[in-house]
């Protein structure tokens, strides 16, 4: 089975979180188990700085059904030409500078007889002008020509080199293409595709073709065509008027299919907003999984540590970059969840789906679903233990698909971390390193379900669509597996970041694990970046700011792709 782009959260390090000032908070909890008798009272969310009244009253998210079409259910290496489902809408309305739209393609009517699910795959979207998927289409070795896959007589398919995306296109390659279309993680769901995917203010040359050597002219030319091609001429508005969409339906277990077929369900998703400097909301679906975790959320120390993780992952969303606030957050007992305890990744969709029967109608499309387990296991090649991970890069604006949320691993010690702290929220000397590192986990993963990509990732090979996240192309080999890291970003990178010409060494001159000093508002290093690939560090019972650690960062610019998933409102 094809693998999608990397989307885990590895435990290899630490960082800290910040500490917010007083205000009030909206909360709620549901009891969605039945049969475990719990001690002690349920925790009521008190977190410094959420309140319902943190929503934006201008923005605006309606939805609504397009169509529900039949068409050829096609294997993974099957070719596409002729294959295609079509859908058409009409954008009547002024979206405004922070609006998008979001178009979420859903398969029904699989066939029971067959094997595994099947992908709704948004092959074309032109707004009238463009073509924002632009894949090629040469009616050779292509997508249309050959397939998406190219599967071997075992059944083992690997990504057709030849069906990849075209210049100018709203996903830089074929990887950040594909993991809006494809859940092999979390088995099935929803395809999600928000546009814009971003919008940039250049300070170098707009990107006018595709770059061929992209990690070497990437922040000239980060390949962005919202920015320089699709948007309306006079302003970063969406064009109103008619679109084309066109989709395949591939199923997941087959090479090739014969005389099948399956619908495809496309729901848009119009989020209006005239200003993008305007605060918005979040609001979370807290799912305590199993009885192990819901008793340590009714035990005192739990009941603190859950208000000073959800008030530090609002202070990081709020950050001025981002200007996001929690809004309600509400609280799920899901006691006799134990099998979900302990949860590996092939089960992880399993226990996102059966989930979604408890959640309170209201949330449906306005909240991200937040999952705490025990543990996590990489049931994949890989293998190893999670920090957490996401149920896609834009997740689903729904609560009933196996990747419709986000999961994040405790340890086992919910009730357990910062011994030093008595009264909530903890401040930044009393928390746990891990503790810490469990924070950023919570917002790392989040920022993945609202669009998110890491600005590089492992290889160095691959950088997100933003120009104002640094790059880093500079890697070191540990454990037998080469990877940047947080030592070769430092010490080993040439990449220059254009606002400053420094490179990461040049502006972070004290580093140091050993005294706790730290560069965490350095914008040229990486590492200080919410989204760096990897967990980060952080001294225990630090006093200082130049200890409170590295990885809290949004850059500006994702902070605006942030604001145009429609769960922001």
């Amino acid at each position: 089975m094809p693998s999608s782009l990397q989307k885990n959260h590895y435990l290899t390090g630490w960082i800290l979180a910040t500490s917010i000032a007083l205000s009030s908070c909206s909360a709620a909890v549901s009891t969605a188990s039945k049969s475990v008798v719990l001690a002690g009272t349920s925790w009521v969310p008190s977190i410094v700085g959420a309140a319902a009244s943190n929503h934006d009253s201008l923005a605006q998210v309606t939805s609504s059904v397009l169509s529900t079409t039949t068409g050829p259910l096609l294997g993974l290496a099957q070719p596409w030409s002729g294959q295609e489902v079509t859908v058409n809408f009409s954008l009547t309305e002024d979206l405004g500078d922070g609006g998008s739209i979001s178009l979420l393609g859903e398969v029904v009517n699989f066939p029971s007889t067959l094997s595994g699910s099947a992908y709704a795959v948004l092959t074309y979207l032109s707004d009238g002008t463009n073509d924002w998927i632009n894949l090629t289409r040469s009616s050779g070795g292509d997508c249309f020509g050959t397939g998406a896959f190219t599967c071997s007589a075992g059944g083992s398919c690997s990504s057709n080199s030849g069906c990849t995306v075209a210049w100018p296109s709203a996903y830089v390659d074929r990887k950040h293409w594909e993991q809006h279309q494809f859940d092999f993680t979390f088995g099935g769901g929803e395809s999600v595709n928000t546009f814009p995917t971003c919008v940039y203010t250049s300070d170098g040359t707009a990107p006018t073709t595709a770059s061929t050597s992209q990690a070497t002219t990437f922040w000239n030319n980060p390949t962005c065509a919202f920015s320089a091609q699709f948007l309306s001429a006079s302003s970063n508005k969406l064009r109103q008027g008619a679109y084309t969409a066109k989709y395949v339906i591939l199923a997941d277990s087959y090479s090739t299919l014969t005389s099948k077929s399956a619908g495809v369900k496309v729901t848009l998703i119009k989020k209006s907003r005239s200003n993008l400097a305007t605060a918005g909301a979040l609001d979370v679906n807290v799912v305590l999984v199993g009885s192990a975790v819901s008793q340590a959320s009714r035990n005192d120390k739990g009941k603190i540590n859950l208000d000073t993780l959800f008030t530090a992952v609002h202070g990081f969303l709020s950050q001025s970059d981002v200007n996001v606030k929690l809004g309600t957050v509400t609280a799920y007992e899901w006691a006799d969840a134990d099998q979900y305890a302990d949860v590996s990744t092939s089960d992880m969709g399993t226990m996102v789906s059966a989930a979604s029967t408890f959640f309170l109608p209201e949330s449906e499309g306005k909240s991200i679903n937040l999952f705490l387990v025990n543990n996590i296991s990489d049931s994949g090649s890989t293998g190893g233990v999670l920090l957490g991970i996401s149920g896609g890069i834009n997740g689903p604006m729904s609560n009933r698909f196996p990747n419709s949320g986000v999961v994040v691993s405790l340890f086992g010690k919910l009730d357990q971390y910062n011994s030093s702290c008595a009264a909530s929220p903890c401040g930044m000397t009393e928390v746990d390193a891990e503790f810490a590192d469990l924070e950023q986990t919570i917002a790392h993963e989040m920022g993945h379900y609202l669009g998110l990509n890491h600005p590089s990732e492992s290889s160095g090979a691959v950088h997100d669509l933003l120009r104002d996240t640094p790059i880093c192309t500079a890697t070191t080999t540990s454990g037998g597996s080469t990877r940047i890291s947080i030592s070769s970003c430092l010490n080993s990178d040439s990449n220059r970041f254009p606002p400053t010409t420094k490179t990461c060494g040049q502006a972070c001159t004290t580093y140091s694990t050993t005294t706790g000093l730290f560069c965490p508002t350095v914008r040229e290093c990486q590492f200080n970046y919410m989204m760096y690939w990897s967990s980060k560090h952080f001294v225990e019972g630090a006093s200082t700011e130049a200890r409170r650690g590295d990885g809290n960062l949004f850059s500006p610019e994702s902070g605006r792709v942030i604001h145009f998933h429609p769960l922001v409102h």
